[in-house]
């Protein structure tokens, strides 16, 4: 007879065994790189201590050295000769940048003379690195023309002041009783440096050509006629003072 336990629709098995599982071993990234960092800190700590004791110090005792020698061979005289020399250079650096173009100055001079003047003499003064100072001896027929005269220098743009500082009068004799008396007279006006600059440039010059110009009326004819009309040339030729 069969045994109704043999007909169990349960499975059989062994019994249970325990499984061991071995751990993987992982690297990671990150650990990588702070290994990376930690030795790169390390080498460069090192090389700093290495540059400092032997190339920055040496150098440095080098420069001591140097510096020891100079200062035995110092001398005064010679630090004087340079100081000396700056001072000289920067001085002709001033003198250059106030230069005055007289071409300029003349052309103007000239626009504002009227025509019953007649200019005996001209002369030209410096004030320092401002101004220009001009004193002029003219003589003309009348009064009246000083008056106009000193009204038309002031209207001129370059003049900073003018000033009548003398006149005389100049009576003709019982000889030359046809001639008319006539006015001699000294003015001064300044001009600032700043509005006749000297403009650097290459400038052709072409000699003036004397020409005879009529005595005006009331002016005597001592010799006085004959001019050298050289402003046209001047105007154009820019000369520095």
């Amino acid at each position: 007879m069969i045994d109704p336990s043999n007909n169990s629709f349960i499975p059989k098995r062994g019994p249970a065994k325990l499984k061991r599982t071995n751990a993987s071993k992982q690297i990671y990234v990150f650990t990588i790189i702070s290994y990376v960092i930690m030795f790169a800190s390390l080498l460069s700590a090192g090389g700093v201590f290495l540059y400092s004791k032997y190339f920055v110090q040496k150098q440095r005792d080098d420069i001591v050295v140097k510096l020891d020698t100079a200062i035995k061979v110092f001398s005064e005289s010679d630090l004087q000769k340079v100081i000396n020399f700056d001072n000289r250079l920067q001085q002709a650096s001033d003198k250059f940048e106030s230069s005055v173009a007289l071409g300029s100055l003349f052309k103007a001079f000239e626009a504002a003379t009227i025509d019953t003047f007649q200019i005996e003499s001209l002369n030209i003064k410096r004030d320092k690195d401002d101004k220009l100072v001009l004193d002029t001896k003219m003589k003309t027929d009348s009064v009246s023309s000083i008056i106009l005269q000193r009204l038309a220098y002031r209207g001129n743009d370059l003049t900073n002041s003018v000033a009548v500082k003398s006149i005389s009068v100049n009576k003709p004799s019982d000889e030359d009783s046809g001639q008319n008396s006539f006015q001699r007279v000294d003015i001064g006006f300044e001009v600032p440096i700043s509005d006749v600059p000297y403009e650097g440039g290459k400038f052709e010059f072409t000699a003036g050509v004397p020409i005879e110009v009529d005595t005006p009326t009331g002016l005597d004819n001592n010799n006085e006629g004959v001019v050298t009309d050289n402003t046209d040339s001047a105007s154009g030729n820019q000369n520095n003072i």
